[in-house]
């Protein structure tokens, strides 16, 4: 076999792996790019609801179906209300992760209509870096995200009842 055609069939089989490799890594993202467009798109439908948490009252948006819940603010630039309201199926120590994430949150745990933690300034490039899963200490019910800093501004604090209208 010439040595022209050795080489080429070397570069034809890089490529080919090339492109294999990158198939898989797209896929083990999770969604291929049109399912991750799609539900970007689809985000801003979510149902608003009035939350009070003491004297505060914030509007947020409330995900509750299984892709709503998977998805929450990943893919977004920025929170497009106050927050967004996770309502679990039932009560869990749901992990929760900051795959695809653009920004910095507050994440606020709450079972029976109280604040039961607070996880502050989860960093939007935690899941990319290390993977970590953030959980809760107790099984919840509802999980609120929030602005970065924004539980600290509002003084929340665990124990404050948190009222859904």
């Amino acid at each position: 076999m010439a040595r022209n055609t050795k080489i080429f069939i070397f570069l034809l089989i890089l490529f080919l792996l090339f492109l294999t490799g990158n198939h898989f890594f797209r896929e083990s993202r999770g969604l291929n790019k049109e399912q991750n467009q799609a539900l970007a798109q689809a985000q801003p439908t979510l149902k608003k609801r009035t939350i009070k948490i003491g004297e505060h009252t914030l509007n947020a948006e409330v995900a509750q179906s299984v892709t709503e819940l998977a998805v929450g603010l990943s893919y977004r630039q920025q929170l497009g209300s106050d927050g967004m309201l996770f309502v679990l199926p039932k009560r869990d120590k749901a992990g929760f992760w900051m795959k695809d994430m653009n920004f910095d949150i507050d994440i606020i745990w709450i079972k029976d209509g109280k604040i039961s933690q607070i996880s502050s300034g989860v960093a939007a490039d935690s899941y990319e870096k290390n993977r970590t899963v953030f959980y809760p200490d107790e099984p919840i019910d509802w999980v609120l995200e929030l602005e970065s800093g924004r539980a600290a501004i509002l003084n929340l604090q665990p124990g404050d009842f948190v009222i859904l209208e």
